[in-house]
């Protein structure tokens, strides 16, 4: 992708992040342009080997639209909020779906049933820190240190070790950012 396309995109996600979705009111002309814009991204994605880290919020259908239209099935879905048909969805598409720590909370019944059925190899752990700190920690700052808990909850819905999530939680993340296993070092029970 050359750089003039590669400039203009930031330009428009820098102008649309600072003034639009950072305030939460992206509008229907806004997503229509980043619609338009969209295949040069999945083209950038694709030659430069990344990821793609989706954030759907209450516009579930639109999101799968577009990641469907895009092409793009290399990625994941952070701070999954879906139930379980759109997980499926998303993972047919090549995706992860990430686990916050809202799925401690016991009002999250949807994601419950999501992690419950959602094959762990299918699973990431997050923090989304520093927001949605886990049970004991819910309404403080969220850290890193705090994803045990994840862990821990994740496990008693699919009744496997707490251990056992972390580790295919962290061969699943190296897997999807291409870090090598000796380069990951070893994850320590907390």
């Amino acid at each position: 992708m050359s750089r003039t396309v590669n400039s203009e995109l930031l330009k428009i996600d820098r102008r649309i992040i600072s003034r639009k979705l950072l305030a939460g009111e992206l509008s229907e002309k806004d997503l229509t342009s980043l619609l338009k814009k969209l295949p040069d991204v999945s083209e950038n994605v694709e030659e430069i080997k990344l990821p793609v880290i989706i954030h759907d919020r209450d516009a579930h259908e639109e999101t799968l639209r577009m990641v469907k239209a895009s092409g793009v099935r290399r990625g994941v879905f952070h701070c999954f909020s879906g139930d379980y048909i759109m997980a499926r969805q998303c993972i047919d598409l090549g995706f992860y779906v990430s686990a916050p720590g809202v799925v401690t909370f016991d009002k999250s019944t949807v994601l419950h049933e999501v992690v419950r059925h959602v094959p762990l190899d299918s699973i990431l752990l997050e923090t989304d820190c520093p927001y949605l700190a886990p049970v004991p920690f819910r309404g403080r700052r969220n850290e890193p240190s705090f994803i045990v808990h994840t862990a821990k909850k994740v496990a008693a819905l699919k009744g496997v070790d707490w251990e056992e999530v972390a580790l295919t939680a962290a061969r699943n993340t190296r897997k999807l950012f291409g870090i090598a296993e000796s380069a990951a070092g070893h994850i320590r029970a907390l």
